[in-house]
């Protein structure tokens, strides 16, 4: 996903995250979902608080596991700015549980981190102004 990145755009950026959740509590059943991206969002933000559970959002709740936090000992890697050291978080790798439906598809994650977070080439540039956040995952069938 790409959320809006202006500050401003809070209020859409809950909206959005609050349809997703929705989306994917529909298909939780038969997979694990995995939410990624740009949400433009701090982990101070209301958008991040709701994702990770810590509140509600137009009456509603979710609950997903930021795997960079878990992965760093609960500390936020910064994934944004144009030099080094970057200067904030706001690009995460999510997953909720499946539900526990025995048919579900359970994908449980082995690593999670940054990708692409150094200069490099013969001028030392960076890639981008964001760097990667990858993860990799087992995919384990359900009964």
């Amino acid at each position: 996903c790409h959320l809006p990145f202006r500050s401003f755009d809070s209020m859409n950026r809950e909206t959005q995250v609050v349809e997703m959740a929705q989306w994917a509590a529909e298909i939780e059943h038969v997979v694990s979902p995995i939410w990624c991206g740009d949400f433009n969002a701090s982990p101070s933000s209301s958008t991040y608080r709701f994702v990770t559970g810590e509140q509600s959002l137009h009456g509603r709740s979710t609950c997903w596991t930021d795997l960079k936090s878990a992965f760093s000992d609960g500390e936020h890697l910064p994934t944004i700015g144009s030099t080094i050291p970057r200067v904030a978080c706001v690009d995460y790798i999510f997953q909720r549980q499946h539900s526990g439906m025995d048919n579900a598809i359970s994908m449980p994650c082995r690593s999670c981190g940054l990708a692409f977070n150094e200069p490099c080439g013969p001028h030392q540039m960076l890639p981008s102004d964001h760097c990667a956040v990858q993860a990799t995952f087992d995919l384990e069938a359900g009964g």
